[in-house]
C-alpha cells in the first residue's frame, strides 16, 4: 500500500477514505523502522489535507506527525521545524 492510493481517493474526494489510507501507510512505516519515510507521508498528507479544505483530517495528521517525535525521541531541526510549521501555517 502505498500513499499514492490515498493521494487517488484525496482527489477524488473520499476524503475519509484517504485519511484512513495515510494513517495505515504512517503506522506501516513506522513499524519497519521507516521513521523518515513515515515522516514524510505524515507531513504530505497534512499538507495535502489542507489543500483540500480537510482541517480536520489535516490535524489528525498533524497529531500523528508529532506524536512521532515524542515516541520516537526524535531530535527536531531546522528543516522538520521548518515542515511542521508550513504543514500548520497553510490555510
Amino acid at each position: 500500500m502505498s500513499g499514492q492510493r490515498a493521494a487517488e481517493k484525496l482527489a477524488d474526494g473520499d476524503y475519509y477514505e484517504a485519511n484512513q489510507l495515510y494513517r495505515t501507510v504512517f503506522h506501516r512505516l513506522l513499524k519497519k523502522g521507516e521513521t523518515e519515510e513515515a515522516l514524510r507521508v505524515a507531513h504530505e498528507a497534512t499538507v495535502a489535507l489542507l489543500k483540500h479544505k480537510q482541517a480536520p483530517s489535516a490535524t489528525d495528521m498533524a497529531l500523528l506527525l508529532i506524536d512521532a517525535f515524542k515516541s520516537q525521541a526524535l531530535a527536531v531541526d531546522d528543516k522538520t521545524r521548518g515542515n511542521l510549521s508550513l504543514s500548520l501555517s497553510l490555510p
